[in-house]
């Protein structure tokens, strides 16, 4: 994960509004998914955060979780 993303996010966000759909692909988990969302992201890629888990569906509901409390 490239903290840049966070920034280039954030400009991206201001720029576009509330309306555009902004994706985040490579390195979103469950350390990262809220950083992105608060900068901005509402469309989260997150492959290995979820196959690498026991509980496919426990896992998806951390994520979403995660990325809703901003």
């Amino acid at each position: 994960f490239d903290r840049v993303a966070l920034e280039k996010l954030c400009r991206l966000r201001e720029l576009a509004g509330s309306k555009m759909t902004l994706e985040v692909d490579g390195g979103v988990n469950q350390q990262t998914i809220k950083q992105c969302a608060e900068a901005g992201a509402n469309l989260f890629v997150v492959g290995s955060a979820i196959l690498g888990q026991k509980d496919y569906a426990e896992a998806i509901a951390e994520l979403n979780r995660l990325a809703q409390t901003v």
